[in-house]
């Protein structure tokens, strides 16, 4: 499969664009909408479609940051950064959640999608694509112990996976609501895991849910761009 180009988004089914939208991101219904809106104007790259993406994210992500801290405010109404999109205060938080929960738990083993929307606790093929090359980044990592130039060998596969989902609940009640995502990018579990820590350790700081968030959506948009790489874009109709 590879993406249409991003010029003929404007001439697609919404259905086909916001298909295109859960590709990159994960299903993400409550999204589309925005989405929609992010085409008019049309940005020419699907990378300067995600920055669009990624600049209303935090900016929906702000908005959530004052509801918490005044919870009278979802009642309230809050448009996107050019004001023509609108929505109330719940509908922001819902998109703001299913978004920081739309990508899978790191490590947790599930079987892959066959067809989109048929599961939905499935992994679709790339969030499984991404996945394995963390296992196997993992996997090859060995650590020199610093008397011996052997070698030590990497924590079994087994043991890391138990580790990976008791972080991911230590992390999911340090945050309620939020799970943890980032941008894999090739790194081994191991890297992973102090990452979580880190994150766990910063929960009764303040602002910490607010960062949390911040880098969940820079997570996710990463992820975006790479899932464009690795699926390519095909020529605009007419033209090559």
């Amino acid at each position: 499969m590879s993406l249409p180009s991003p010029l003929t988004l404007p001439s697609l089914p919404p259905s086909t664009v916001t298909q295109i939208l859960d590709v990159l991101l994960e299903p993400t219904p409550s999204l589309h909408s925005l989405f929609l809106h992010l085409l008019h104007p049309l940005p020419p790259t699907y990378p300067a479609l995600i920055a669009s993406l990624e600049r209303e994210l935090l900016h929906l992500c702000a908005i959530v940051d004052q509801i918490e801290a005044d919870p009278v405010k979802a009642a309230g109404s809050y448009a996107s950064t050019d004001g023509k999109w609108v929505a109330d205060g719940r509908m922001v938080q819902t998109i703001v959640d299913e978004v920081m929960n739309s990508h899978p738990r790191l490590g947790t083993p599930k079987p892959v999608e066959v067809k989109s929307g048929s599961d939905p606790s499935a992994l679709s093929a790339l969030s499984a694509a991404e996945q394995k090359a963390m296992n196997s980044a993992s996997t090859s990592t060995s650590t020199p112990t610093p008397t011996t130039t052997t070698p030590t060998p990497a924590p079994s596969a087994d043991s890391e996976t138990a580790q990976l989902a008791h972080l991911n609940t230590a992390y999911e009640a340090a945050y309620p609501g939020l799970r943890f995502v980032t941008f894999v990018a090739g790194r081994p579990r191991g890297v992973i895991m102090e990452e979580i820590r880190g994150a766990i350790a910063k929960a009764g700081e303040a602002g910490a849910a607010a960062e949390e968030r911040r880098k969940a959506v820079g997570a996710v948009c990463r992820i975006a761009e790479a899932r464009v790489g690795v699926l390519g874009v095909g020529r605009e109709a007419g033209k090559g």
